[in-house]
């Protein structure tokens, strides 16, 4: 008797402090008396019971449809659809206490809500089933994890946007494909721990107003799927990897695209341990910018940049803004392209914008077409800076090392303008170096006014090309010059060539020198010694000083 009781007892403790686990059942959907969760005589296994909210509900074979009915109580402790492939549509909001597992099937949301305090598993081998949709109304998901093993699946909307935010930022979020009729949002609200995009995310209209929010809390966000069409193009995009604390980074591989700025809203990423782009296209009028590491005006808080695909615009006024706060950044490929109308305006890349010694470098091939519509071109860094190619497009100034000298410039290419002529401007802290076949203007794409400065005790050392301007003035000081080859030449009205000495301690060898009026070779500050191995010509000859 004392048993029966110890026993009676332990189980009123159990129901008293869980009510919903001590009475818990499986039940298997059957369909045999209509669609309604709500109704018993559609289940097996809950002894003629509709589903209580302790319940773990399964679906494991059939196609007859079902219906989360307003009547049903609205919670399940965990819901399981493999081998069933009907519909299952929810005229009310469902919770799962545990996991909720979609591998075959379709879930219709109706603009209903599905909260998950467990694992959404999203382990379909199909794009067409196992997936979770709306045709009236938007999709919204809270769940801790988001699991998608098999990189397949789809969450979508015909005709709504689509929300999926952490229930608690502890967990995961590996997501299928993502289709929405308008726009998309992904840890905004409340961000989970990382983020793995399986399959592209798009919106299905082209419109300035739908937007794209991906964030994590501290950890990764990565993608090697397209964000976003050609033809169907975000507006406003916000990307932030660890975006609470955390080093997480944004990385973008393979060679997917995001597509956005439409309307003239910006492209906004971040990452607090880095951002890796592949390729980014802004298109529609009005144009909007690209902003990298900007952190959209605040606190800087992307330590590096990688960007190893293009970043382009199908429009002529937007600009690109790339910063790191204390690290690198590395330019793999193209900023704008030659095409008519594919031209940046503004164009800013800044390396340890906050503090450190980060580098710029421009690698490859790597061309920026930028300065339309007359706007600047800036490049600064704390440490070295590399530098390929730059076509200027406007009047106003390419600028390097104006905000921020850098260490050393590197100019591996060219610096040249079509259909304008823009002032150059390049100081270093240390030495220039521009290798062999390098020019900072040439015959026929000749700069504006040049100004170039090295480091106090700064070498400029030209290998093999030119410094050639339509401008007024070739203005260079420097402690030690090397021109082993090429032209310096200025044919402006009544122009001048200025080659001056840094700090009196180096030697000049110049190579041709060629002015439309004035050539001055140390006459305000002397080098140790002059050698000219090419000629010093003035087409309109008023003074040669050396």
């Amino acid at each position: 008797m004392k048993k029966i009781l110890l026993v009676l007892s332990l189980f009123f403790l159990v129901y008293l402090f869980n009510p919903v686990s001590a009475f818990a059942a499986t039940g298997t959907w059957t369909g045999a008396t209509n669609a309604n969760w709500s109704n018993a005589g559609n289940w097996s296994g809950l002894g003629g019971a509709a589903p209580a909210a302790g319940d773990t509900l399964i679906f494991n074979s059939g196609s007859v449809a079902s219906t989360i009915d307003a009547s049903f109580n609205g919670t399940a402790s965990a819901v399981t659809i493999n081998g069933y492939t009907g519909t299952i549509t929810m005229a009310r909001t469902l919770t799962v206490t545990n996991n909720l597992t979609i591998t075959t099937g379709i879930l219709t949301t109706a603009g209903n809500t599905i909260t998950v305090n467990g694992t959404l598993i999203m382990d379909s081998v199909s794009s067409s089933v196992g997936v979770i949709k709306s045709t009236s109304g938007n999709v919204t998901i809270s769940a801790n994890t988001i699991t998608n093993p098999n990189s397949s699946g789809a969450i979508s909307s015909t005709s709504g946007s689509i929300t999926i935010n952490s229930t608690g930022t502890v967990g995961a979020f590996a997501l299928p494909a993502i289709t929405s009729d308008t726009s998309v949002s992904i840890g905004a609200t409340t961000p989970s721990l990382s983020v793995t995009l399986n399959g592209a995310v798009t919106t299905i209209t082209n419109s300035g107003s739908n937007s794209l929010v991906i964030k994590s809390s501290t950890g990764d966000i990565t993608t090697s799927s397209d964000i976003g069409t050609s033809a169907n193009k975000f507006a406003a995009v916000t990307i932030f990897a660890a975006s609470t604390s955390g080093t997480g980074v944004f990385n973008q591989t393979g060679s997917s695209t995001l597509y956005g700025g439409n309307g003239g809203n910006a492209i906004n990423i971040d990452g607090r341990g880095g951002v890796t782009v592949q390729n980014i296209t802004v298109s529609d009028s009005p144009p909007g910018n690209v902003n990298i590491g900007t952190n959209n005006g605040g606190t800087l808080v992307t330590p590096s940049v990688t960007i190893n695909g293009n970043i382009t615009t199908t429009t002529t006024t937007n600009g690109v803004v790339i910063k790191s706060s204390t690290g690198n950044i590395a330019l793999n490929g193209n900023i704008g392209s030659s095409s008519a109308s594919s031209q940046f305006g503004t164009v800013t890349i800044r390396a340890s914008a906050t503090s450190g010694s980060g580098t710029f470098t421009q690698g490859g091939s790597s061309t920026i077409y930028g300065g339309l519509s007359n706007n600047t071109i800036a490049i600064d860094s704390g440490g070295a800076t590399t530098i390929n190619n730059i076509i200027g497009y406007g009047t106003s100034n390419i600028s390097i090392g104006q905000t921020a000298a850098p260490t050393s410039i590197t100019l591996n290419g060219s610096i040249t303008q079509s259909g304008a002529v823009p002032v150059l401007l390049m100081t270093s802290a240390g030495d220039i170096t521009a290798n062999s076949g390098a020019n900072m203007g040439t015959s026929g794409s000749k700069l504006g006014n040049v100004t170039i400065t090295t480091g106090t005790s700064g070498t400029l050392h030209i290998v093999s090309g030119d410094i050639q301007s339509s401008g007024t003035s070739i203005s260079i000081t420097a402690s030690t010059i090397n021109h082993d080859a090429g032209t310096i030449l200025v044919s402006g009205v009544s122009a001048a060539v200025s080659i001056q000495s840094k700090a009196t301690v180096g030697a000049f060898a110049l190579s041709t020198i060629t002015s439309s009026g004035t050539v001055s070779i140390g006459n305000t500050t002397q080098p140790t010694a002059v050698t000219l191995n090419g000629n010093v010509t003035s087409t309109n000859p008023t003074k040669i000083l050396l």
